[in-house]
């Protein structure tokens, strides 16, 4: 082989090269893009498995449970039915907030309240009203996952605001 064609198939080498380095590098992008698209739309609920129930609750849902009549009635029900322990209000003790967790089922049953990251030993007279609140509320429009009716998680804050009378 002559030095000239060593030179030129050396070039076309280099050529062939580039060529399937510049495809293999647009398929590696695609395919990227691809599992990008993949891991950026999954199912926006999270869901965990509740051994008591024996189903998936789910969290973070694309339509939470609602109060019937939404939240101008849920604040209408709370004002009317919730009511400040006396005995917390006279020993001086006031909670000024307080967080029930509870699950609305997929016919819109209220099920388990508690207070977060509480054990029902540790409540105090304004959480079991809360608590006690959430039980008597009735039924709920059940939340959605991706259209769906699914039970659902819910953190309901309660803010104590005390005004004289």
């Amino acid at each position: 082989m002559t030095k000239q064609h060593m030179a030129r198939l050396q070039i076309d080498l280099r050529k062939r090269f580039r060529e399937h380095a510049f495809i293999s590098l647009a398929v590696l992008v695609f395919c990227s893009n691809g599992l990008a698209q993949v891991t950026q739309q999954p199912d926006a609920c999270e869901r965990f498995f509740d051994q008591n129930l024996r189903e998936y609750i789910y969290k973070n849902l694309s339509e939470p449970p609602e109060y019937p009549g939404g939240p101008s009635a849920w604040q209408r029900f709370l004002n009317k039915n919730l009511k400040y322990p006396q005995s917390e209000i006279d020993n001086g003790t006031l909670h000024s907030s307080t967080t029930v967790v509870f699950i609305v089922d997929r016919n819109g049953n209220i099920g388990l309240p508690g207070i977060k990251n509480r054990s029902p030993e540790s409540w105090s007279a304004y959480d079991s009203a809360c608590v006690k609140t959430i039980k008597n509320s009735g039924r709920w429009t059940p939340g959605k996952c991706n259209g769906k009716v699914v039970a659902s998680f819910v953190e309901q804050p309660f803010i104590v605001c005390l005004q004289d009378e």
